[in-house]
């Protein structure tokens, strides 16, 4: 899955979260994960029983605090409040100030965390001071508040808090959002880092694999497998050579693909050229074409608009040979009931279950493809409005082509 709609669904909680109490404000301190003294106050917190590498240590008055779904601890002032709203995790003190972490994935620098604030607050009309090592201030009409940016592996979090104008003291509560934000600590267990894994170079990928398990050995096959999947997806949608290669990581088992990347499942991050894979085997591993070509389609014509179509590509295209519109055919039978392709548009699509609503891209997408080509279908990839470019692109409406795509796979 591509990264646009998970960063589009943290903004909107993010809108809520600072809505709540007021709008974005200002702050003020030191680099998240500098080294500095955790301001006296603060206990070292986490709701639940997760155990840290080593024990957290928090100045008097401070609460470690760990959130074993999560898997980090943070030190937090005395008399502070635990809730979750979302996706976050905050902590209020109940006179108008929050301290929030949110755990983002597909992160590589703490920079990418931090950004994900920066676009809200600029609509907001808030004033932004940007200060080193991934932190900003900022101050809003009804609220002022810090931002920390913090990283690991491929996983990261967004640190913030939001301090109202009631709140008698937002000057302190800087301070204290500093101390919330270095004291942050991530409670993965101790893994190979990624500058210690082997590489294999192909000729448009490189092969990056954990020293540990089947990829390991058979890396050389891996280089070999991906180059030749590269070069058959650029060739399907009409593509010249890259010569920027894919960065292409594999994991021995989903448990270790969670532990350095907060997901279990294999996954691209389009704009950094990575993807991200379990492999038990040649046979027992993720298809060698499905995030490749989110890569390669990011960097031909951007984010895609519709899933139907940024997924539908990369299932049409993910080299397992499986036979797609046989697929979807027996998905439909199996639903029962008239189905609607427009059901499928905005968040239909990941409303839908996900063996559904990948099968029927994939299949929907390779009908575009055989009916007019790449090029007909990256306008379609790009389009605003995906009802008007489909008839300005194929003279056809979404009724016009669901008849044909369901004739065409025999429905």
């Amino acid at each position: 899955m591509n990264s646009h709609r998970i960063r589009a669904c943290f903004l909107s909680l993010l809108i809520l979260a600072l809505l709540s109490v007021g709008g974005p404000a200002s702050g003020q301190g030191l680099a998240p994960g500098a080294s500095g003294e955790v301001q006296e106050g603060f206990v070292k917190q986490t709701p639940g029983a997760v155990k840290a590498r080593k024990p957290q240590v928090c100045y008097p008055g401070l609460n470690s605090e760990q959130v074993p779904a999560e898997l980090f601890a943070v030190c937090v002032p005395d008399g502070f409040q635990y809730h979750q709203r979302g996706t976050e995790h905050v902590w209020s003190d109940g006179k108008g100030l929050d301290l929030v972490v949110a755990i983002q994935v597909k992160m590589t620098s703490a920079d990418d965390a931090l950004a994900l604030i920066v676009p809200f607050l600029e609509k907001s009309g808030a004033r932004i001071e940007r200060l080193p090592d991934s932190r900003l201030r900022y101050f809003g009409e009804t609220s002022r508040g810090m931002a920390f940016g913090r990283h690991q592996h491929r996983f990261g979090a967004l640190v913030y808090s939001v301090c109202t104008k009631e709140h008698p003291d937002c000057a302190m509560a800087e301070e204290t959002a500093r101390s919330f934000s270095n004291s942050l600590e991530f409670l993965e267990p101790v893994v190979v880092p990624y500058e210690e894994w082997k590489t294999e170079k192909g000729e448009h990928v490189t092969v990056r694999v954990h020293p540990e398990g089947a990829a390991a050995k058979d890396k050389e096959w891996l280089s070999r497998e991906y180059d030749k999947g590269e070069k058959a997806i650029r060739s399907a949608l009409g593509l010249g050579v890259d010569q920027n290669p894919i960065q292409c990581f594999f994991y021995p088992d989903k448990g270790l693909l969670k532990t350095y990347t907060k997901r279990d499942s294999g996954f691209a991050i389009a704009e950094k050229g990575e993807i991200h894979s379990w492999f038990g085997s040649r046979s027992d591993r993720q298809s060698t074409g499905h995030e490749m070509t989110h890569v390669i389609t990011f960097r031909a014509w951007g984010e895609p608009t519709e899933a139907l179509i940024g997924e539908g590509i990369a299932v049409a295209l993910d080299q397992s040979g499986r036979d797609l519109h046989k697929e979807a055919a027996a998905m439909l039978a199996n639903q029962g009931g008239e189905f609607s392709l427009a059901s499928m548009l905005g968040e239909g699509w990941f409303k839908a279950p996900p063996e559904v609503a990948y099968a029927i891209s994939g299949s929907f997408v390779k009908f575009l493809l055989g009916r007019a080509g790449p090029e007909m279908l990256a306008e379609l990839y790009k389009a605003k409005d995906f009802g008007v470019a489909l008839q300005s692109v194929y003279g056809l409406s979404l009724e016009e082509a669901q008849k044909e795509w369901l004739a065409t796979i025999g429905r």
